[in-house]
């Protein structure tokens, strides 16, 4: 069957033209570490994390080849962080729609890559990512005391938001919203008080609606 990747599933026919031409004129830079170091170097830049995409976390495929397609990504970057390891660290990538590959992986990725984080993506298939099936993930990040980048892929109620290229503007920083109130909410970062957590874009619209959220908290019992 058709396999619809998370971020293009409500994207306008302009916007798919427009990242076409943003991935045509920017790929040899993704591609090129010389490139990159040099770009590094112009703008003061002493150390670059190596993540990858998003797209490439591969959760809404069956899980033998995202399990093969993730090792060989991880590989990937372990292999451009050693061309050279003072300027880049390596983040992972993991299974999370099989949780027992996901725990695999991550420990791969720390105890033989060397990583110094593993993304994750901000809902699961349209999960949260804060539900009791993910709590191992949780346990096993604080028991490694690996940084976990919490990314977007996408919005998943996103009809109101294909054209304009509203999907990324407000659907990314509001599903990345959402997962971290899921996570305070339901008491996650509560039972694993060690992990620790870096969220893409800022931080979504948390930051400006931590009183809000603080509020709603103590004045109401739902």
């Amino acid at each position: 069957k058709d396999i619809v990747i998370p971020l293009e599933r409500y994207t306008s026919d302009a916007t798919k033209v427009a990242n076409k031409k943003h991935y045509d004129e920017r790929s040899h830079y993704l591609k090129n570490i010389e490139l990159r170091i040099e770009d590094m170097d112009a703008r003061n830049i002493d150390i670059q994390a190596v993540i990858p995409v998003p797209k490439q976390s591969y959760y809404w495929i069956p899980i033998e080849p995202a399990k093969e397609a993730l090792r060989a990504i991880n590989e990937g970057v372990a292999a451009a962080v050693k061309t050279a390891p003072d300027r880049f660290v390596g983040f992972g990538a993991i299974p999370m729609q099989d949780v027992d590959a996901a725990l695999e992986e991550m420990d791969y990725c720390v105890n033989q890559l060397g990583f110094k984080g593993i993304q994750i993506l901000t809902n699961i298939n349209g999960e949260e990512i804060s539900i009791p099936k993910f709590d191992p993930i949780w346990a096993k990040a604080q028991e490694l005391d690996v940084l976990i980048f919490l990314h977007p892929d996408g919005f998943t109620q996103g009809e109101r938001l294909a054209e304009h290229y509203f999907i990324n503007m407000l659907g990314n920083p509001m599903d990345t919203t959402i997962a971290v109130h899921h996570l305070i909410f339901k008491g996650v970062l509560e039972r694993y008080p060690r992990l620790r957590i870096l969220l893409a874009h800022g931080g979504g619209f948390l930051p400006g609606y931590s009183g809000r959220m603080d509020h709603a908290w103590s004045a109401r019992a739902d």
